[in-house]
């Protein structure tokens, strides 16, 4: 036992909690705790009844803040409903870049020309118009013989995300495929 009944504990948190509890007690018992909070309260009361026009000001900045803060993210909500490819290649590319995969953005229409629009896993040719219609908003999920961005190297075997590791594949081709 230590001094003020404080019994050491071998667990971090609890370490803290209880050297706070200590310093509490403390302070309490030297006079130290309750008067730096008391001037306080004492002093905004006062300052609050001597400028009320700053008060109220002050708590209407607040309430203009946390209705802007609401009025920003209600703008940001409808902008990733209205722009979902544009969300999906943002979260694809940070993920690519928190493993360290990343090199260039992929065009999926880019690598539709490149590719001549032939599935390189099967040989099988790719609907252009399932490229241009997303049939996921539709269905909630892709179509079968919708075009996809397969990784020759896997990213999960270390691969990257550029041109140079980057083939047109369905998605059942792909999806078939794996990690292999």
């Amino acid at each position: 036992m230590v001094k003020g009944g404080y019994k050491p504990s071998h667990c971090p948190q609890h370490k803290k909690a209880a050297t706070y509890a200590q310093q509490q007690r403390w302070k309490k018992a030297n006079g130290k705790g309750g008067k730096f909070t008391e001037y306080h309260r004492e002093y905004y009361r006062k300052h609050g009844e001597k400028n009320p026009k700053r008060k109220r000001e002050t708590r209407r900045k607040s309430r203009q803040c946390k209705e802007r803060k609401d009025r920003e993210r209600e703008t940001q909500r409808i902008w990733r409903q209205n722009h979902p490819e544009k969300v999906r290649a943002h979260r694809k590319r940070r993920h690519d870049r928190k493993r360290s995969t990343y090199v260039e953005d992929v065009d999926r229409s880019t690598l539709f020309v490149r590719d001549v629009g032939v599935c390189q896993l099967c040989g099988a040719p790719i609907s252009d118009a399932l490229l241009v219609l997303d049939w996921l908003e539709h269905h909630g999920r892709p179509h079968k013989e919708s075009p996809s961005e397969d990784h020759i190297v896997p990213v999960s075997k270390g691969g990257e995300h550029s041109y140079k590791n980057v083939q047109l594949a369905h998605v059942v081709c792909n999806s078939t495929k794996r990690d292999k």
